[in-house]
């Protein structure tokens, strides 16, 4: 997906504001990532999620993987999808 094309994804017209800001500053700071900083940066930045009070449903999370996954090749979307499984498991272990 082009960097800022998933913004248009109609399915993200009902999410908070605030949460679409969010996804935004993340997405900005994870693009400039490399691949081996890439799980250290997206567990950052769920900390600082969390500190703000900022929270993602089970269904905001799943839409937004689907977005980020959408064209992908099969071998990235399986990592994105994998590290998706990891955050959500270690999240439920901080709770």
């Amino acid at each position: 997906m082009n960097t800022g094309e998933w913004k248009n994804d109609p399915r993200l017209a009902n999410m908070d504001p605030v949460k679409l800001q969010y996804i935004e500053t993340l997405a900005k700071q994870l693009s400039s990532q490399s691949k081996e900083q890439l799980l250290p940066a997206l567990l950052s930045l769920q900390a600082d999620a969390k500190k703000n009070r900022i929270s993602f449903t089970d269904a905001e999370t799943e839409l937004l993987v689907s977005i980020i996954t959408a064209n992908m090749p099969p071998d990235e979307k399986k990592k994105i999808e994998m590290l998706h499984i990891l955050a959500k498991k270690m999240a439920a272990r901080s709770s």
